[in-house]
């Protein structure tokens, strides 16, 4: 489960769109913490068994590209000066209404704690994840490290 079918019109044939994979990228909160989600296997971004990623990854010429695809991404938008910067300017935009929303909270006797949004409650920001994320892909894309396999 957890794909979408996409019929191609040009082949005719189906293609498998694996999802749920974003989780991947710090909001799979029922993995782990958001530092070991920054260290998450590339390999293996999931708890238990994915038959579609595990048949996949197995074959060397698609991990090798599925590797290839990874470098790209993370030299062209997955670091600190792409996808980094547009972190720091929403965090920048916001931190103001972050800030009256807890204080209007607290006005009231509620609180913040709680609920599913885990840059909260785990003190990092997008922009810090994004950099640890970064590391963590370039080292297990080296061979330095195998990555965080949620159980």
């Amino acid at each position: 489960h957890n794909y979408y079918l996409y019929l191609d019109d040009e082949t005719n044939r189906f293609v498998f769109l694996p999802w749920d994979l974003d989780l991947s990228f710090g909001g799979f909160f029922l993995a782990g913490s958001v530092e070991d989600l920054a260290e998450l296997s590339l390999e293996h971004p999931h708890q238990g068994e994915n038959r579609l990623i595990d048949r996949l990854l197995r074959n060397p010429a698609r991990r090798e590209a599925y590797k290839v695809h990874l470098r790209g991404l993370v030299s062209r938008v997955f670091h600190p000066g792409g996808l980094g910067t547009l972190a720091a300017e929403w965090e920048r935009f916001a931190e103001p209404i972050r800030e009256r929303e807890a204080a209007a909270w607290s006005a009231r006797g509620e609180s913040t704690e709680g609920g599913f949004g885990m840059w909260g409650r785990s003190g990092m920001r997008p922009s810090e994840f994004i950099k640890l994320r970064e590391a963590s892909v370039l080292s297990q894309l080296e061979g330095a490290a195998e990555g965080f396999v949620p159980s």
